[in-house]
């Protein structure tokens, strides 16, 4: 066996690309369900859901 000319898999550009679509919209989601509106001259009250 050659070990000057073996072949090593490459780093995979497309399965970084899919971990930062995935890690993305994950941070997406809970910045989303984080936020809420409250119009001029109103109160809020927020309730932990958890």
């Amino acid at each position: 066996m050659n070990m000057k000319n073996m072949k090593v898999p490459g780093g995979g550009a497309t399965s970084a690309l899919i971990k930062l679509g995935i890690i993305g919209g994950i941070g997406m989601y809970a910045v989303s369900n984080s936020l809420y509106n409250v119009e001029g001259g109103h109160r809020a009250i927020v309730f932990n859901r958890v």
